[in-house]
């Protein structure tokens, strides 16, 4: 009886066992490796999804923020310090106004911060723009001292 390469007997006596299925061990292994890769996924997408949402209360934030210092330099909200006050729209978020006489004579910095009104623990977004103005007292004396003087000019 001659043996070839390709009969059975032939082939387990080389020590070449031909194997129909996966042991044990392979299935357990790539299970763990199937899992592992899952939980570092939910993790990822856990980060993204409060990532984004930071963004988000961030960019509401700037936006308020920058809603509140246009409305101190448009003569809406004077320019003096207001202490944490809740926003009128939203309750959620409280805004503060510093102003800081600069050296220069006639110059203001204002500061708003707007910050969300959580305990701390719970992290609280905030936000600062700071901008210098014309201090509005200043125009105001300036447009008193122009009109009586034109005030003065027309009378005889």
């Amino acid at each position: 009886m001659t043996f070839t390469r390709s009969h059975p007997r032939m082939a387990r006596s080389l020590g070449r066992v031909r194997r129909k299925a996966f042991t044990l061990l392979e299935v357990i292994l790539a299970l763990a490796i199937l899992v592992g890769s899952l939980a570092i996924i939910g993790e990822l997408t856990d980060q993204g999804l409060v990532g984004a949402r930071r963004a988000a209360t961030l960019a509401e934030a700037q936006l308020i923020c920058e809603s509140k210092l246009a409305e101190v330099a448009a003569g809406l909200l004077p320019a003096t310090a207001v202490g944490p006050v809740p926003l009128e729209t939203d309750p959620a978020w409280n805004y503060t106004i510093a102003v800081v006489p600069q050296l220069d004579a006639g110059l203001i910095s204002v500061q708003v911060t707007v910050a969300e009104n959580l305990p701390p623990e719970q992290r609280p977004t905030d936000f600062t723009l700071v901008r210098w103005m014309i201090d509005p007292i200043i125009l105001a004396e300036e447009a008193a001292m122009e009109s009586s003087a034109a005030a003065a000019e027309t009378t005889p």
